[in-house]
């Protein structure tokens, strides 16, 4: 759930210190799905929000159709499968507008100890999102397939799910 500028190009702000880096990838997978013979790659986080913990990815990635399949999950070279019965788990589907699937994870799943699961700023709850323009923002994730990857920005402008990041003017 990589975040980047409109033409896709590295944002480049600031380098993120290697110890954000490690504590952040805790948190952050890849997602490989075999999907009738062809593989599907997508990010994902987890994400605690009381009592849940969750997995959130894109709806593009992990959709309805997908459902009662296996799923595997990379964390720092940690392979795992979870199987995605939606019978016995709570699953959420936002197609659109914002492309998102929310997961639970529940704790006879094969998560590792070591796995950081995030929490969330209550403050944004009331969709005041305009407080977050002009902070700095760490995105990261797994594009095409490859290994976990960062890069850092500011956020520019806040239109409704849509973020714009950019370098600091």
């Amino acid at each position: 759930m990589g975040i980047c500028n409109k033409d896709n190009s590295s944002l480049g702000h600031k380098p993120i210190p290697l110890e954000t880096a490690n504590e952040l990838s805790k948190s952050i997978c890849k997602i490989t799905i075999n999907n009738n013979g062809g593989e599907k790659f997508g990010t994902g986080f987890f994400m605690i929000y009381e009592p849940l913990k969750l997995l959130i990815t894109n709806y593009h990635i992990i959709s309805r159709e997908l459902i009662n399949n296996d799923i595997e999950l990379e964390i720092a070279s940690i392979k795992m499968i979870l199987h995605l019965d939606y019978s016995s788990r709570y699953i959420q589907f936002f197609e659109k507008p914002i492309d998102i699937t929310v997961i639970e994870i529940k704790d006879s799943d094969p998560i590792p100890k070591e796995i950081k699961f995030l929490s969330y700023d209550k403050n944004c709850l009331d969709g005041n999102y305009s407080q977050y323009v002009n902070l700095d923002l760490i995105c990261s994730g797994c594009p095409f397939g490859q290994k976990l990857s960062f890069q850092s920005g500011i956020i520019n402008k806040i239109n409704n799910f849509e973020f714009e990041i950019g370098r600091a003017s």
